[in-house]
């Protein structure tokens, strides 16, 4: 016999924020961070209806915001121990983290406009 606990898609609860659940888990810093951007694109955006077409953009972007910053904070830590010249990421690891970094920042921008398209805000 299997439980199932109430509340969100596949059985899994909703999240306090109110925020759709784009990954399996969103415990730990990702979920941490995560529920920040959904918070402050509430603040900015409002709160959209839930499984509405803008709710999911506003995820879209709160998850782009979080890919970036943990792709900025590998990036620095490569940098770091690049300039230190210890055992630890080569200058091709650097290079690829760079890449990483900046598809990231592109799909920061699209996931922006997108939503800025959705909701019809200017900047």
């Amino acid at each position: 016999m299997t439980t199932t606990r109430k509340g969100g898609p596949g059985g899994q609860r909703k999240l306090k924020s109110g925020a759709p659940r784009i990954w399996r888990r969103h415990d730990g810093a990702r979920g941490v961070a995560y529920n920040r951007a959904w918070l402050a694109l509430v603040t900015e955006y409002g709160k959209p209806p839930v499984g509405s077409l803008l709710a999911l953009d506003m995820a879209r972007l709160a998850a782009a915001l979080v890919h970036q910053g943990q792709t900025v904070r590998d990036l620095e830590a490569s940098r770091r121990a690049v300039e230190r010249g210890g055992r630890g990421r080569g200058r091709a690891d650097l290079r690829r983290l760079e890449l990483r970094h900046q598809r990231a920042d592109q799909a920061l921008t699209a996931a922006r406009e997108t939503l800025d398209r959705v909701t019809g805000k200017t900047w």
